[in-house]
C-alpha cells in the first residue's frame, strides 16, 4: 500500500519519502521535525497535545517541552509563516494545531513504487556474498546470481520508471551511464568525504538509532585513520540515503566522496554493506558487505574503518584498534555519543550516565572516558544544566579527571587532549598548557570538530583573534552551514571590535538557524554595542521567547524599550537577569555588562569578582569585549584580569 501525500498551500508532503517540498523544490527537514509536521498535517484542524507529540515522535523518551517549541519554530520557518499567512496555531497550555487547509492527494497522483531489495530477492533468490570477498572476488556462481539480479531488477525498474516519469527519466539514465562508463574518470585521491546515515530496511525508531550510532562512529573512526578530511556527523545528520541528492550534498559539504552504508539485521546478527563513493565522476571506488554478530560489533566498527580507510587513503594506525571488546560497554558509549549531540539539560545527564556505565562494564575503554570528559565539559557551559555559580567547580575538574584516564589508556586519544586543553585555560587558566594540548589534539586527530572550535575560541579569549578564525573556519569546513560555529565566530570577532564581520557571521548563523537562544543574546550584544539599538532589543526579545521566559519579563522588556530606548531595554535585561540570579542561575558576565551600561562600576565588578572565583561561562571574555571598554583602566577591574593569567 502506498503511504499517503499531503498538499496544503504550494507544498506537498510526502509521507512514504519522509520530505517536504514547495513548487517542486525540497525542502531541509530533520527526521524528528518531519514527524511533528506529519502528525500536525494528519490532525489538520485538531489540536495535537505536547504529550500526543512526545509518545508518537520521541517514543515516550522523558524530553523537555522546550525540544517540540524549537522544532515547531523550525517547521514555521521553513514554511515561511506569518501573522497573515499562518499554518499552526499555538494553543495555550495544550498544544499545537495545523489549521491550512490540507488536500489528501489521490492514487492517481502518486508515483508508482519501486521495487524493494526484498521483492528482488523474493524473484531471484540465491546466496548472498560472504564478507570475506569483494564483488571481484565472488565465486562464477555468486557473480551470475548478482548480474542476474541487477539484470532483472533494472528491468523492473526501468519499466516502472518509463510508466511513471517517461523521457524525463531516460535523459536521467542516459546521463548517469555516461558518467560511470563513457566519461573519463579522475584518478586523483579524494581528499574530503562524508559518511552518510546509514539507511537500513526496517526503518523502526530502534532500527534508526542504531543506524545513527554507527554512522557517528565510523565517522569518528575515519577521522582518526585517515588523512582526508571527514566531515563531522552534525553536518550530515539531515541527509538521508535514500533519497539524497549527490550534486546537491556535493556542493553543500564542498566533498570528492561519500561513504554510504546499509544495515540488515535481525537482533543477534547483522549485515553492513559499505559502498564509497567518487562524486567528481559519479565512480563507485569500493564496495563491500560485512555480517557479523551483535556481539562482535565493536570489533567489526574498526575493521570496517579500517577497510574504508585504506580505500580512500589511510595513513595511520591507532594503537588501540580496537576500542573495547565489550559489547555492552560499546553500548553504552554509542548511547552517550548520541545523547552528547542531543545537547539539551536532560540529555547531557543522560550522556554522563550512559559513558559512565560503559566505564563501569570497560574499565579499560579510553573512548568512553574522553566521550565523559567532553559530556562534563558541556553540561558545565549549559546554564540550565549547571544551575549555581559552583556548577563549574564540579563538572571542569571531572572532566580533567577522566581525561587523564583516557590519555593513560591511550596516548593517541585526541578528544582527550583537547577535553584536557579546554580544562586548562577555562578552569586552571592555565593557557600554556592549553596551547600544547590543543595542538597535540589536533596533530592526532585533525579531523577533531571540537579540537578546532575550543582552539579558535581560547585564541579569541587570549588576544589572536586571526589565529582564533583559521581554526574556527578550519571547523567550519569540517560542519559546513554550523549556526553554532558560525555564531562562535561571530562572538570572535566582536571581541576583536570587527563588528562588521561579527554581524555578517552572526546573520548567516540566524539564517541557518534562528531558534538558538545562545546565538542571539550575543548576537544582541553585537548589535548593541554597534550602536543598533532596535535590532538588540529584536533578538533580545527573540531569545527569551525560544527559551519560554516568563511571559510578564517579556512584556516588561517591550515596553521598558518603548518607553526609555536603549536604557529602559537595559534597565529591563538587568532586572530579569537580576531575578534569574536570586533563583540561582549563574549570569555574573551579563549582569555585570548591565551595570556598566547603567554606569554602576562598584556593582559590575563586584559580580565580575564572582564570577573569576566560580569559574563561570565566558568570563574569559571579559578582557576584550567591547562592552568593559569604559572600565577597562579601572583598578578592580584590572585586579579581576590580573586572577585569570591572560597571555601577553
Amino acid at each position: 500500500m502506498i503511504s499517503p501525500r499531503y498538499k496544503f498551500a504550494d507544498f506537498v508532503l510526502d509521507v512514504r519519502e519522509e520530505t517536504l517540498s514547495k513548487n517542486g523544490e525540497s525542502l531541509n527537514l530533520r527526521s524528528r521535525t518531519f514527524q511533528i509536521l506529519q502528525c500536525l498535517v494528519e490532525n489538520a484542524g485538531k489540536i495535537v497535545t505536547k504529550e500526543e507529540f512526545f509518545e508518537r515522535v520521541w517514543q515516550g523518551a522523558a524530553v523537555e517541552d522546550n525540544n517540540l517549541t524549537v522544532a515547531v519554530a523550525q517547521i514555521r520557518k521553513v514554511l515561511d509563516e506569518t501573522k497573515d499567512n499562518k499554518f499552526i496555531e499555538t494553543v495555550t497550555k495544550k498544544g499545537y494545531r495545523f489549521v491550512a487547509e490540507v488536500e489528501k492527494m489521490s492514487g492517481a497522483d502518486e508515483i508508482a513504487e519501486t521495487v524493494t531489495e526484498n521483492d528482488e530477492n523474493a524473484l531471484i533468490g540465491g546466496e548472498e556474498i560472504p564478507a570475506t570477498l569483494t564483488a571481484g572476488e565472488q565465486k562464477p556462481s555468486q557473480q551470475k546470481k548478482a548480474q542476474m539480479r541487477s539484470g532483472v531488477a533494472a528491468l523492473i525498474a526501468s519499466h516502472r520508471i518509463l510508466a511513471a516519469v517517461a523521457f524525463g527519466s531516460i535523459v536521467f539514465l542516459i546521463a548517469a551511464f555516461w558518467r560511470q562508463n563513457v566519461a573519463p574518470v579522475k584518478a586523483e585521491p579524494l581528499h574530503s568525504i562524508a559518511v552518510l546515515p546509514f539507511a537500513t530496511e526496517n526503518n523502526s525508531p530502534e532500527n534508526q538509532l542504531f543506524a545513527e550510532k554507527l554512522t557517528r562512529d565510523l565517522t569518528q573512526n575515519l577521522g582518526r585513520l585517515t588523512d582526508v578530511r571527514v566531515s563531522a556527523y552534525e553536518a550530515v545528520e539531515t541527509y538521508q540515503e535514500f533519497n539524497a541528492d549527490l550534486a546537491k550534498i556535493e556542493t553543500e559539504l564542498k566533498i570528492d566522496g561519500t561513504v554510504n552504508g546499509t544495515i540488515r539485521t535481525d537482533g543477534t546478527a547483522t549485515e553492513i554493506e559499505i559502498k564509497i563513493n567518487d562524486l567528481r565522476t559519479g565512480a563507485k571506488i569500493w564496495e563491500k558487505r560485512y555480517w557479523m554478530n551483535v556481539q562482535n560489533l565493536p570489533e567489526s566498527q574498526y575493521l570496517i574503518a579500517r577497510d574504508a580507510a585504506r580505500e580512500i587513503g589511510q595513513s595511520k594506525q591507532l594503537q588501540s584498534p580496537v576500542a573495547t571488546a565489550n559489547f555492552e560497554a560499546y553500548q553504552g558509549y554509542l548511547a552517550g555519543r548520541h545523547f552528547l549531540d542531543e545537547g539539551s539539560s536532560k540529555d547531557l545527564a543522560k550522556a554522563v550516565e550512559y559513558f559512565t556505565a560503559a566505564t563501569v562494564k570497560d574499565s579499560s575503554f579510553a573512548d568512553a572516558y574522553s566521550g565523559l570528559a567532553v559530556a562534563h565539559i558541556v553540561q558545565g557551559l549549559d546554564l540550565y544544566a549547571s544551575k549555581g555559580l559552583n556548577a563549574s567547580r564540579q563538572s571542569f575538574p571531572a572532566a580533567a579527571e577522566r581525561a587523564k584516564r583516557a590519555l593513560e589508556l591511550d596516548p593517541q586519544s585526541g578528544e582527550a587532549f583537547a577535553a584536557l586543553a579546554f580544562v586548562n585555560y577555562r578552569y586552571e587558566y592555565n593557557w600554556t598548557a592549553a596551547e600544547q594540548n590543543f595542538k597535540r589534539a589536533i596533530n592526532l586527530n585533525p579531523n577533531n570538530i571540537l579540537a578546532h572550535r575550543w582552539y579558535g575560541g581560547c585564541l579569541h579569549r587570549g588576544g589572536r583573534s586571526d589565529d582564533g578564525l583559521r581554526e574556527q573556519k578550519t571547523a567550519l569546513a569540517l560542519a559546513p552551514n554550523s549556526a553554532r560555529i558560525l555564531n562562535e565566530m561571530a562572538w570572535g570577532a566582536y571581541l576583536a571590535h570587527r563588528f562588521d564581520e561579527a554581524v555578517g557571521y552572526a546573520d548567516n548563523a540566524q539564517k541557518i538557524d534562528e531558534t538558538n537562544a545562545a546565538g542571539l543574546y550575543n548576537a544582541s550584544e553585537i548589535y548593541e554595542n554597534k550602536g543598533d539599538f532596535v535590532k538588540a532589543f529584536e533578538l533580545w526579545r527573540d531569545a527569551m521567547i525560544i527559551e519560554e521566559a516568563n511571559p510578564k519579563w517579556i512584556a516588561n522588556l517591550e515596553e521598558s524599550f518603548k518607553k526609555d530606548g536603549s536604557r529602559g531595554f537595559i534597565k529591563a535585561k538587568t532586572e530579569w537577569l537580576e531575578n534569574l540570579a536570586e533563583k540561582d542561575y549563574i549570569f555574573p558576565t551579563d549582569l555585570a555588562k548591565c551595570y556598566i551600561a547603567l554606569g554602576e562600576k562598584e556593582k559590575a565588578v563586584g559580580w565580575l569578582e564572582k564570577g573569576v572565583e566560580a569559574r563561570v561561562p565566558d568570563i574569559l571574555s571579559i578582557k576584550y569585549a567591547p562592552a568593559f571598554d569604559s572600565v577597562r583602566n579601572d583598578a578592580r577591574f584590572q585586579a579581576v584580569l590580573a586572577k585569570m593569567n591572560f597571555p601577553n
